[in-house]
């Protein structure tokens, strides 16, 4: 029962915290109408030029997954390397299916001319 205690105090510090900042930030946010130019977005204190819900081009997430592409990679390859020895033969497999994988979202970047930057 004690090893379900500290579970059990985690999931109502996970359940509450979110909800105590709502609260809060209910709490202080500006209200009323004489706050109307506060209320207002801007960028960097300057006036908005286009409308805030413009569709990005396709190229933007392309970039993103082949910078998450290469980030997962670079983060996921280095444990292997130390520890190449220790692990032998299955972490070999096991490493080159994880690049085979890599390799296949890197193909389709290059399908989806990712690379080719207009």
């Amino acid at each position: 029962m004690e090893k379900y205690l500290s579970l059990l105090i985690m999931a109502l510090i996970a359940i509450t915290v979110p909800f105590a900042m709502l609260f809060v930030q209910w709490l202080i946010s500006p209200k009323g109408s004489d706050y109307g130019a506060k209320l207002e977005p801007y960028e960097s204190g300057e006036v908005p030029i286009t409308d805030a819900w413009i569709r990005y081009p396709v190229r933007f997430y392309m970039v993103a997954f082949l910078f998450l592409l290469f980030d997962i990679e670079a983060a996921l390859i280095f444990p292997f390397a130390v520890v190449f020895k220790k692990l032998g033969l299955f972490a070999i497999v096991e490493a080159f299916i994880f690049i085979g994988i890599l390799f296949v979202g890197w193909l389709f970047l290059y399908r989806e001319k990712a690379y080719k930057w207009e």
